[in-house]
């Protein structure tokens, strides 16, 4: 990117990018890291350092690692590399949140001088999608969040479906008589038939009133919290698994923040509102890399791929 004469900057000059003061015929790019986990200090905080690189961290305050508020910054030679998705599980459900910053660590971070750090949230956790779409049943298909999605423990037939961060639509709970067929099924073959027969699987359970005050309750601790860690208010949301609704969407701004960071894949552009900012995620390989940055930073490729996507019904 810098090769390609990309200037990196954080949320303050996105926030100048918007606001027309700095010269939009030049290029600009933004590192954002989701969640807050321990490597980013470990690995990536001297990258950008010796570089020169500011970054974006949209730290979820929920996960914050809160056992020792006292212990000192890790290194490469104690910090265990756990699986994402368990370690997901484990900080979810309170097991273990070592896989992520501490103060002092989040501290750090600041101290460096190379980190923006903004809101995620303090949960990060998901319920059914009222869109109940089957992907297959436990234990052979699995999720972390399946549990609190359940609000009960997992069991043999607990469907593994679309999910829905509770931060963009109230809570929801497998239909009660669907989970008695499901547990009495004989096999996933009849669990599938059951559910694709079924007319309410999900019910809503969380009222409009409650659903917002405790959105708003989310946003208030997660930015409490980073000012506490950092001394800074954030200003900044990104919606934890790039979930959002109309409705959060005006919440989110009722309260304050300035800028809304979505997970919808694309560049930002003289048409993009500052309320629903996309992201392009980062490809495991490098020539996917390369090709993603020349698709989205040139028309031509761009239109043809939302054209494609929109025949396909996709964002």
């Amino acid at each position: 990117l810098s090769r390609k004469s990309y200037q990196f900057i954080d949320t303050d000059g996105l926030r100048n990018w918007f606001d027309g003061n700095l010269d939009r015929r030049k290029r600009y790019t933004m590192l954002t890291f989701d969640d807050g986990w321990a490597d980013n200090l470990i690995w990536a905080t001297p990258i950008l350092a010796e570089r020169g690189i500011r970054a974006v961290l949209a730290l979820n305050t929920g996960l914050v690692d809160l056992a020792d508020k006292e212990a000192e910054p890790r290194d490469a030679a104690n910090y265990p590399i756990v699986d994402s998705k368990q370690a997901l599980g484990d900080s979810a459900y309170d097991r273990d949140k070592s896989s992520f910053l501490n103060p002092n660590e989040i501290r750090a971070m600041v101290d460096s001088g190379v980190w923006d750090i903004q809101a995620h949230g303090d949960s990060h956790v998901a319920c059914y999608d009222v869109n109940f779409k089957v992907r297959g049943f436990h234990p052979e298909k699995n999720h972390w969040t399946m549990k609190y999605a359940l609000c009960e423990p997992l069991f043999d037939g607990a469907p593994r479906a679309e999910f829905r961060s509770v931060l963009a639509a109230p809570k929801t709970r497998l239909n009660r008589q669907l989970t008695r067929m499901l547990k009495d099924a004989s096999d996933n073959e009849e669990r599938r038939r059951i559910c694709n027969s079924f007319d309410n699987p999900v019910d809503v359970c969380e009222h409009s009133r409650p659903f917002k005050e405790r959105v708003w309750d989310d946003f208030a601790h997660c930015v409490k919290s980073i000012q506490t860690f950092t001394g800074t208010p954030s200003k900044s949301f990104f919606w934890p698994w790039g979930h959002y609704s109309e409705r959060v969407e005006k919440l989110a701004q009722d309260y304050g923040f300035e800028m809304l960071f979505t997970m919808d894949k694309g560049p930002v552009t003289a048409k993009t509102s500052p309320a629903r900012i996309p992201r392009i995620a980062a490809p495991a390989n490098f020539d996917k890399f390369k090709h993603q940055e020349w698709v989205f930073s040139h028309f031509a490729p761009r239109a043809v791929r939302d054209f494609f996507n929109l025949i396909r019904g996709r964002k």
